[in-house]
């Protein structure tokens, strides 16, 4: 388990998450273990709530809130290698960096925030602070802020300063930048922040450096592109327009165009992200097939009939939906019934603790994995 320290109240509310295998040193074996973690415990009395959740970030930023009685929250840290990643759910509340934070240099660091819900307003210096669903913000922490938060949901990350490349011309010129979430940047980095944080909960000790050192180069590569960098910057887009087109399948004028126009790249970056898939149209037409079982697969009660399952997914001619469907899965759709998909094949559709002030307090330059 990790050490939990502080005030009484915190210690005894707020527990820290062991990893998914505890780490064992024996004759003949060696588990590694999970990345650290913390979460929040719902068992904590609601009166206290708000005040628990003041203390665990307290290095970060101090929160004042509408009501104390009826505060909700809910809260999940992992740090990944020397960069936290979190998820919240809070309802409305102040929030406050002042210049005694800055000044001990313990919180020196770059914040990504993705709202999921809520938005959140307010100032750093002279420059707006605005986020909300539609846009990603990027926030320098070397400055002061006041801002109010809507009841929100949040997928955020702050990264040491000395990992971004660019950090003296952010904290000069740019303290607060945003990016639309329908931005070819924005799908990006959207893309990139829901994955990791889906893959944290099975992630291993050992993927904490490479997990950090990709999203890092992302950032470094967007904010500064450049050849360093090109290669986190093309791994992201690829995730991106693949997550793009499984959300949008049913879109029948989805094509390379509507691509190109989405995420701002040519048709030759669009052919090498593709090539070993056949192309962009394959990819799309093999994705509708897999979409075309999932549905025939269906129990007979709720299963539509063959035909219209294929107009639904583009495939309006009978004879060529049956031989590709043949093809790509070795039997006739008729014969599928009740089959059933593995979870991995089915479409996708659209649809704190001292701990983390440790952890914040920690973030010092240290060399990039």
């Amino acid at each position: 388990m990790l050490e939990v320290v502080g005030s009484d109240r915190t210690r005894t509310f707020l527990r820290s998450v062991a990893p998914p295998s505890q780490l064992r040193l024996g004759l003949a074996s060696l588990t590694v273990m999970g990345l650290p973690a913390v979460r929040w415990d719902d068992a904590i009395p609601e009166a206290d709530r708000f005040d628990v959740f003041n203390d665990a970030s307290r290095s970060l930023w101090h929160r004042l809130p509408a009501t104390r009685d009826t505060f909700e929250c809910d809260a999940a840290d992992y740090l990944v290698h020397d960069v936290i990643v979190y998820h919240l759910r809070y309802t409305a509340h102040a929030i406050t960096r002042t210049p005694a934070h800055v000044a001990t240099g313990l919180s020196d660091a770059i914040s990504v925030q993705l709202y999921r819900r809520g938005s959140v307003r307010g100032a750093v210096g002279d420059v707006d602070l605005y986020g909300a669903p539609d846009r990603i913000v990027l926030q320098d922490l070397a400055h002061p802020f006041s801002v109010w938060t809507e009841d929100s949901e949040v997928i955020g990350v702050i990264v040491p300063r000395a990992r971004i490349d660019c950090h003296d011309w952010i904290r000069i010129r740019a303290p607060v930048i945003s990016w639309r979430v329908d931005s070819p940047t924005g799908r990006i980095l959207t893309s990139a922040l829901t994955t990791l944080w889906a893959e944290l909960p099975r992630a291993a000790m050992s993927d904490g450096p490479p997990l950090a050192s990709s999203l890092v180069g992302l950032l470094n590569g967007l904010l500064q592109p450049g050849r360093e960098h090109e290669d986190d910057v093309r791994r992201a887009l690829n995730v991106a327009i693949r997550q793009y087109i499984a959300d949008h399948l049913d879109d029948l004028a989805l094509d390379v165009d509507t691509l190109r126009r989405k995420f701002f790249c040519s048709r030759a970056t669009l052919y090498r992200l593709f090539e070993e898939d056949g192309g962009v149209a394959r990819h799309i037409r093999d994705a509708r097939l897999r979409a075309c079982m999932h549905d025939l697969a269906l129990p007979s009660t709720s299963r539509k009939h063959i035909a219209i399952i294929a107009t639904r997914w583009g495939f309006e001619n009978p004879s060529h939906f049956n031989r590709l469907f043949k093809q790509t899965f070795g039997v006739v759709p008729s014969a599928v019934g009740g089959l059933t998909l593995a979870s991995s094949e089915r479409p996708r559709t659209r649809y704190h603790t001292e701990t983390l002030n440790s952890w914040v307090t920690e973030l010092a330059p240290r060399d990039s994995a």
